[in-house]
């Protein structure tokens, strides 16, 4: 992190979002989703694919930098920081890595195809 901050160009953005058709896509398969998964579907996992997908499209986004080059990696490493109740990580909290386990219940429900496209 340390080194990131050192030679990598950071950036703040910040974009407007219709979010209408993933609310009502949560509203519709939320009570399947927790009977199946065990736990409440939140806006996160639409946000979490929307940020791979897109990674995927614009491959040069997730890269980092080696000496003068710049090195476009074929995976992504999304990882979600949570605040916990409970002391397990430095000042309570913890980046979770996202799993396969995750990634195939985003599959199974197709969360971002779910989603109408918002109408131009």
């Amino acid at each position: 992190m340390i080194m990131s901050q050192a030679v990598s160009a950071h950036a703040f953005s910040v974009v407007e979002v219709d979010y209408a058709n993933v609310d009502a896509t949560r509203s519709e398969v939320k009570d399947q989703w927790k009977q199946s998964e065990g736990f409440t579907l939140t806006y996160l996992p639409f946000i979490a694919r929307a940020i791979v997908d897109a990674l995927a499209e614009y491959p040069n986004l997730n890269a980092s930098i080696e000496a003068d080059k710049l090195v476009v990696h074929n995976y992504v490493d999304l990882g979600i920081a949570v605040d916990l109740e409970f002391q397990v990580c430095s000042y309570q909290l913890c980046a979770v890595p996202m799993t396969s386990a995750f990634a195939r219940s985003l599959a199974k429900y197709q969360i971002l195809q779910l989603v109408p496209a918002p109408e131009s």
